[in-house]
């Protein structure tokens, strides 16, 4: 599905719940901008040497955003095979940050 935005169409991809729904979570890669919108609650996962930007790079976030900082991994979360893999933290920063906004 497209949305349109001021911004350009935004593609809406919607999977049924398999359950009642409390909430419901959106992912997205950002491009486009309109991060700054006053409504929306964005988690931002960084790794910890992404080539695109550090987490101690990444500007500063609006109110109702959290930035996570990843002990490794890049821009696709790879990791060193000596590395602990990174998939646990991004989960439970996911977890924490939905339970957070649900109250």
């Amino acid at each position: 599905m497209l949305v349109p935005t001021p911004l350009g169409d935004a593609r809406i991809t919607r999977f049924p719940a398999a359950a009642r729904c409390r909430a419901v979570l959106m992912l997205g890669h950002g491009a486009g901008g309109g991060v700054e919108a006053p409504d929306l609650r964005a988690l931002v996962v960084q790794g910890a040497v992404d080539p695109f930007g550090t987490p101690a790079e990444y500007p500063p976030l609006p109110l109702g955003h959290r930035l996570v900082a990843l002990s490794a991994g890049g821009h696709e979360f790879a990791v060193r095979k000596a590395q602990t893999p990174v998939f646990g933290e991004i989960t439970d920063a996911v977890a924490e940050w939905i339970d957070a906004l649900l109250g």
